[in-house]
């Protein structure tokens, strides 16, 4: 615990397995993380508290599912290759460098990195854009739609084993209040907002 007095609002309270911080941390109460979410500054007010609590189950729940869709990823595939590819397959159509960059909210730099692997891997094609010869478009090739595919077939009994053991509807009633959430702070990160 600790001592400092601006830190006296349990966050994580005891529950089954020692706290309702995450499955995974309650098995590990002395971790970094489950005493950091022991306590938050008394400067937060409760809604910001609930706030605070729900991003932090938000991080946890992303590690958590990143670990496990890591594991699925056909060797040589990297995450943030896998996302381009689904992001490509989802929207369609050709992107600019730039663009995909703004839409991942990652430097232009690390993108042009993923991209070059991609490249290499026969998995998209970038070609110059027409409209502006100094500027380029990345689309998918028939190889890259055969990639996505295969993580996908991968990537369905991870996820039903991920979920195993919940209630059917979780998903069902979460999704919707999380694109919500995810759509209101996309616009606020919005470059253009």
């Amino acid at each position: 615990m600790l001592s400092d007095t601006r830190f006296s609002r349990p966050v994580c309270n005891p529950g089954a397995g020692g706290s309702r911080c995450s499955p995974a941390l309650a098995m590990a109460p002395n971790s970094a993380h489950h005493r950091a979410c022991q306590q938050v500054p008394i400067l937060l007010s409760d809604r910001e508290q609930q706030l605070y609590r729900l991003f932090i189950e938000i991080g946890i729940i992303d590690q958590l599912g990143r670990t496990r869709l890591e594991q699925a990823m056909p060797s040589g595939l990297t995450r943030a290759q896998f996302g381009v590819l689904n992001h490509l397959v989802r929207l369609g159509g050709e992107w600019a460098p730039l663009r995909l960059a703004r839409a991942f909210h990652v430097t232009k730099q690390t993108m042009t990195s993923t991209l070059a692997r991609l490249e290499s891997a026969g998995l998209i094609i970038i070609r110059p854009d027409p409209a502006d010869g100094r500027a380029k478009l990345v689309g998918l090739t028939p190889a890259g739609h055969e990639a996505h595919l295969r993580c996908m077939q991968r990537l369905g009994p991870t996820l039903a084993l991920m979920i195993d053991g919940l209630p059917k509807t979780l998903a069902e009633s979460l999704l919707p209040l999380l694109m919500q959430l995810r759509t209101h702070l996309d616009q606020g990160l919005s470059p253009d907002s």
